[in-house]
């Protein structure tokens, strides 16, 4: 059961690599809004996480690596929750 407030939930565990999978997330997983295991954002050319604007739970560990590029992470200013570490 998805607590209130959180929406639809995604899959379980998922790994975004690149800025056009960061783009495509919205559309690629239409209403989602909770990541049900760990985010790993790791790719050398994403600049911005806006396209993770709608997250607002990760249910277990958010890692973000190998990203010389992304200046900020206001991409995520949604969160409220992170279940895991950061």
């Amino acid at each position: 059961m998805i607590p209130a407030g959180f929406g639809i939930s995604c899959p379980y565990n998922l790994t975004l690599s690149t800025q056009a999978e960061i783009d495509q997330f919205q559309s690629n997983y239409p209403g989602c809004t909770m990541i049900n295991g760990n985010l790993n954002i790791s790719g050398t050319d994403i600049t911005n996480l806006d396209g993770l604007s709608v997250l607002v739970s990760i249910e277990y560990d958010l890692d973000i690596e190998s990203n010389s590029v992304l200046m900020n992470i206001s991409g995520l200013s949604n969160i409220k929750k992170i279940g895991g570490r950061l």
